[in-house]
């Protein structure tokens, strides 16, 4: 991607001497070039700014916003910005680009479908669940008229919408959307594929949240074996489940359990996040919980 990269800007150099300075679709397109290179390179800040420049010049050289070149370069913005974790900007350039799609594109487009998931992600995050549930069955309705039943986008949906029946409560949909999606996913993918994976951890948490510990710790324990038998040891998705496993002991009163297993989530998260970063935190308190507790049971039975 660095050749690609590097190639992109030679380019975007030679385009800037022989186009006119006030901009020039072709170098709007190269911008946006560099800026999907960026992107998947997790250089997200960076792509902002090449997104952000390619929609000044898609604005100032097409007659107006309704093309769906502009929105797809909000398309990417908002999708810089969900990266980045600025999720209400994300939802505001989101919503302007799936305005202009609905101006243009047949309503069952693919595009419209990957958009609406998009939205239902953001309000996820931003504790929008009903709005977010909403997007996603729109996107899931698209893509059942234009894709065959077991496509892969579609588990992808069911898993997103069972996501969201788990943050409402709804424990009984959750786990309905949660095996409709497993279902698909398994007659396409090995079952240490990520995506089977991650629900497996997904059915665990609807069973935590639930206070059915045992049982979201056998999901739970499916999913840590399968994660490290393919994942390196100190992958941040492993320290995920080794953190929802601690808590499903701690909820079950087995606390030197529940320790072991916070402490081994700590170590791999302080080696791959940011000193401050709110997962690590959290992690570290309940450690701290813990143990107070532990020597608090110890003084307790001392005669």
């Amino acid at each position: 991607m660095d050749k690609a990269l590097e190639y992109y800007e030679e380019s975007l150099a030679i385009k800037r001497k022989l186009l006119p300075k006030s901009g020039h679709f072709t170098i709007a397109k190269i911008l946006n070039n560099i800026g999907l290179a960026h992107s998947s390179m997790g250089r997200h800040a960076a792509a902002l700014a090449c997104y952000t420049e390619s929609l000044q010049i898609k604005r100032s050289t097409l007659p107006d916003e309704s093309h769906t070149s502009i929105a797809d370069s909000l398309y990417n913005i908002g999708s810089t910005h969900f990266s980045l974790g600025e999720y209400a900007q994300a939802l505001r350039v989101y919503e302007q680009s799936l305005a202009i799609y609905r101006q243009l594109l047949p309503g069952d487009h693919p595009n419209m479908a990957e958009l609406l998931n998009k939205i239902g992600l953001v309000c996820s995050h931003l504790g929008e669940y009903e709005r977010a549930l909403r997007a996603h069955q729109s996107s899931l309705k698209i893509k059942l008229l234009i894709l065959p039943m077991h496509h892969l986008s579609i588990a992808e949906s069911l898993n997103c919408i069972g996501v969201v029946y788990g943050d409402l409560g709804d424990r009984a949909r959750a786990l309905q959307y949660f095996h409709e999606s497993l279902g698909i996913y398994r007659r396409s993918l090995p079952e240490h594929h990520p995506e089977c994976v991650e629900i497996l951890t997904n059915i665990g948490l609807v069973y935590l949240n639930a206070e059915e510990n045992e049982r979201g710790l056998e999901y739970f324990e499916r999913s840590l074996r399968i994660k490290r038998d393919t994942l390196p040891h100190d992958h941040l998705s492993v320290a995920n489940v080794l953190g929802n496993m601690a808590m499903a002991y701690s909820n079950l009163g087995l606390t030197e359990s529940a320790l072991g297993h916070f402490e081994q989530s700590l170590k791999i998260k302080q080696a791959v996040l940011e000193p401050d970063n709110p997962s690590l935190l959290f992690t570290v308190e309940c450690i701290d919980s813990l143990k107070k507790q532990i020597s608090s049971n110890s003084k307790q039975v001392t005669p």
